[in-house]
């Protein structure tokens, strides 16, 4: 079932954690998920017909501001799909990594409490998304081009 499958990722290491998830919102589509979900013992909360879940909506809201504010200042007018879904998975990324003010913590990020995660300057805080970088590339005196796109000076960037 390619509900469940997409659940799972976001269940297992809250579990894995020491969280113990007993209840999963959403709206009519998670209906046919049912049996798989309460198999598992957690309690299943579907919203009405034309009804949204407030706190989902509210993240959809705010994830969608950020990547809005993203895109903001970029010389596009539209991006492709795979973009998009790249934002979208940035965009999360560091909201799951610093902490929330209404979360279990006012100090630890989510990421952090779940996995053990961390930030890493080197790695996650040098580039912002849809950056263009031309590193310049040691060379002889030749006819090759001296820099390079893409290139990151030598540092290996964890890709999102």
């Amino acid at each position: 079932m390619n509900i469940w499958a997409a659940m799972k990722p976001t269940i297992n290491p809250s579990k894995r954690a020491g969280f113990t998830v007993d209840e999963v919102r959403g709206d009519k589509e998670l209906e046919a998920a049912r049996p798989f979900i309460e198999a598992f013992g957690i309690n299943l909360r579907v919203c009405a017909n034309n009804e949204h879940e407030p706190c989902i909506e509210s993240y959809h809201r705010l994830l969608q501001e950020r990547m809005r504010g993203l895109l903001a200042n970029r010389v596009f007018n539209k991006l492709p799909q795979m973009l998009l879904r790249a934002l979208a998975k940035y965009v999360t990324f560091y909201l799951n990594h610093l902490p929330w003010n209404s979360g279990v913590s006012k100090t630890l990020s989510p990421a952090y409490i779940v996995s053990g995660q961390r930030l890493d300057y080197n790695n996650h805080c040098q580039l912002e998304f849809l950056e263009y970088v031309q590193v310049h590339n040691p060379s002889d005196n030749n006819i090759k081009p001296r820099t390079s796109p893409l290139a990151t000076g030598g540092r290996t960037l964890t890709p999102l």
